[in-house]
């Protein structure tokens, strides 16, 4: 993960998407990992903030909600 994540006070689903995904990904791939990142934080209650397309995700809250639930959010395979 890029170290912004932690400086900044909020990020998106798709800088997410981005920071887990390899620079050379193609589209498809890019989609896969969206999905699985939503129904691994938003889905089981990640609290987020809808804007359009997009989502975005308040640092301390979205760190707070993972260590609340590091035993729900083990990594699953696509």
């Amino acid at each position: 993960m890029d170290s912004k994540f932690s400086e900044s006070p909020f990020f998106t689903l798709t800088e997410l998407v981005k920071a887990w995904t390899k620079k050379e990904a193609d589209q498809e791939t890019l989609q896969n990992r969206r999905r699985v990142i939503r129904r691994n934080t938003i889905e089981r209650g990640c609290p987020h903030i809808p804007l359009g397309n997009e989502t975005i995700f308040v640092t301390t809250s979205f760190v707070q909600w993972l260590l609340e639930n590091e035993d729900r959010t083990a990594p699953e395979s696509e």
